[in-house]
């Protein structure tokens, strides 16, 4: 393997470990609400949604997803829709202008990684 493989790979092991970590941390805590507004989202009905013992409609209105879907499109067009989100200026002074285009890869293909794993 060369030096900027092994490289990649301590950052992909480096992402796996935290984002291993904080799946963990929400299916501990967060497993029963998460699975509820899943359901919510997708329209799939459960009788433990019920609000009211009353309660005998099994409809399940598609504003939620409408509402979600709606919310993610804004979000992915402020996010991705105007080209870079940043840039690392490389020392003029420095003869070697490979560090900074591996920065930049770097602290991309890590925002890349994170926003993929929220959405």
């Amino acid at each position: 393997m060369d030096n900027k493989e092994q490289q990649f790979q301590a950052l992909a092991s480096w992402l796996m470990y935290r984002l291993d970590g904080w799946r963990t941390h929400r299916e501990i805590n967060h497993t029963p609400k998460w699975d509820e507004y899943y359901r919510i989202w997708r329209g799939i009905w459960s009788a433990t949604d019920r609000t009211r013992n009353a309660e005998r409609s099994r409809i399940i209105a598609p504003a939620t997803q409408q509402a979600v879907e709606s919310s993610v499109a804004e979000l992915e067009e402020a996010t991705f829709g105007r080209g870079k989100w940043f840039d690392i200026q490389d020392d003029m002074l420095d003869q070697d202008n490979t560090e900074a285009e591996y920065i930049r890869n770097r602290q991309r293909l890590i925002l890349l990684l994170v926003v993929w794993l929220v959405l």
